[in-house]
């Protein structure tokens, strides 16, 4: 549950990262 958690939080994290970029 937590790794699945995390994964999402990244991928997401990585989206943000992409929209500033």
């Amino acid at each position: 549950m937590v790794k699945g958690k995390l994964k999402i939080h990244v991928v997401k994290d990585k989206c943000i990262s992409e929209s500033y970029y």
